[in-house]
């Protein structure tokens, strides 16, 4: 998929305001998107599944939480802001370097398909990412 490009940032593991181990992602669509057009979010770090319960998500105007809370804010993802996602603990340490598979299915409501159901699309990239120099 085209948009899949810009999906996760080069720049590698952080820490999370919040000590946790984090990726930024940016919307892999050509328009903002409502949140509850974020359908699914799964994260894979060296061919291991992060469980969807675990990830906290932190928008670009500070709103955090589980990824049943960011679906039900109000707003859009816009194009250009990050979108955090962090896991673990404020003890675990980000990796030096591994494989990251960010996965992120969402709903097009203004892409209509024959039937009068909207488009959904999932966009997928793997990555190998390095600690942030600033970590």
């Amino acid at each position: 998929m085209p948009f899949s490009s810009g999906l996760l940032r080069d720049d590698g593991f952080r820490s999370s305001a919040d000590g946790r181990i984090a990726i930024e992602a940016r919307v892999p669509w050509m328009r903002s998107l409502p949140w509850d057009c974020v359908l699914d979010i799964t994260v894979t770090l060296d061919d291991e599944a992060i469980p969807i319960d675990a990830l906290r998500f932190t928008t670009a105007d500070g709103e955090s939480g589980s990824f049943e809370e960011l679906r039900a804010l109000d707003g859009y993802w816009v194009i250009g802001e990050p979108l955090t996602i962090s896991w673990g603990t404020v003890a675990d340490e980000p990796p030096t370097d591994a494989v990251v598979t960010l996965a992120v299915r969402i709903l097009i409501p203004y892409m209509v398909l024959p039937g009068g159901a909207a488009a959904r699309e999932t966009f997928t990239v793997e990555r190998r990412l390095h600690r942030s120099a600033a970590d």
